[in-house]
């Protein structure tokens, strides 16, 4: 799970590796206060004392994931990401750079590290006619879903409204329309992408960064910062989903309900997306998501779809919204 075995509540410190980090920050305080003078966003410090350092740990998705970093550089600008990924490899490379967006990964906030929180640039800018979403760098899910509520459109993503854009995406990032349109990678069309020299590119499959396109596709986020995306959106006007939760109270309950749930997937159509999940190792959770385009099936059929009688040899409940 992490660095640490306990669980984490917010607020919560470590004062060891908050110590390291005030440190580690001590070195180069300096170049980090000049850096932020130049910065429209903001720079954190390291502190036993600033709510805003440790409101910004609090918001990872694992709290006992979540590093000490020595800066937490809060930009607002493409041209504050340039900044830091300069000093990175300059006045402050003797700390590690990270990268946070949704903070769903350990690698997001890291101990004595200068972090670049991209929460800032969280615009999104939807294109019906062209079936496109401009989305910032620092973007959630619920960011975007909020922006497409309406318009009869969606994007591929995760299933979690919490989860970063950027991070999933470049992980390949599979959701609720996965089966019928792939990873979130493979919907990408265009990708601003800030390199460790602080250059700007764009890259795109017909352009001369096609290469690093490619790259962006699953390969993680050690071919840049990811500043902006353009995703393709899918016509998605009918959606169900539900959730089956069977009380697994064992290590062989769980194995059992499992195996069910997989020779049940087996016979879904591509509409449907299952998912299933172990909380804690128990009870265990199966997402069910239906999508018809334009015209499609209304929910009474699609609970009556080739497949979704799984979910009654599973036991627990289904409920279809």
């Amino acid at each position: 799970m992490g660095p640490t075995s306990h669980k984490v509540t917010p607020g919560q410190l470590d004062a060891n590796r908050l110590g390291a980090a005030i440190q580690a920050l001590e070195g180069v305080k300096g170049a980090a206060e000049s850096l932020g003078a130049e910065l429209d966003g903001r720079l954190v410090l390291a502190s036993t004392k600033d709510n805003e350092y440790h409101a910004a740990r609090d918001r990872c998705f694992w709290l006992n994931d979540a590093g000490y970093p020595a800066v937490i550089a809060k930009v607002a600008s493409v041209e504050d990401v340039q900044k830091v990924v300069k000093a990175a490899t300059s006045c402050l490379k003797e700390l590690k750079l990270a990268v946070y967006c949704g903070g769903h990964t350990a690698m997001s906030m890291v101990d004595d590290a200068l972090v670049v929180d991209m929460s800032g640039l969280n615009s999104v800018d939807v294109d019906t006619d062209a079936k496109r979403a401009t989305v910032g760098g620092g973007c959630r899910i619920q960011d975007v879903d909020k922006a497409l509520e309406g318009t009869g459109l969606g994007f591929v993503t995760g299933t979690n409204g919490d989860t970063g854009v950027s991070g999933l995406t470049l992980a390949g990032g599979f959701g609720y329309l996965g089966r019928q349109h792939g990873f979130a990678c493979d919907n990408v069309l265009e990708a601003q992408v800030v390199l460790a020299s602080g250059e700007v590119v764009i890259a795109s499959d017909s352009g001369p960064h096609k290469e690093l396109m490619q790259g962006l596709r699953g390969g993680g986020g050690n071919f840049g910062i990811v500043t902006r995306w353009v995703f393709r959106l899918h016509d998605v006007s009918n959606c169900f989903g539900g959730l089956v939760v069977r009380f697994a109270p064992t290590w062989s309950a769980s194995v059992g309900s499992l195996k069910k749930w997989r020779d049940g997937v087996k016979d879904l159509p591509t509409p449907v997306m299952s998912a299933v999940a172990l909380p804690g190792r128990a009870p265990v959770n199966v997402y069910l998501g239906v999508t018809f385009e334009e015209g499609g099936k209304d929910a009474k059929s699609a609970t009556e779809l080739k497949g979704l009688k799984f979910t009654q040899n599973l036991g627990g409940w289904v409920g279809l919204e």
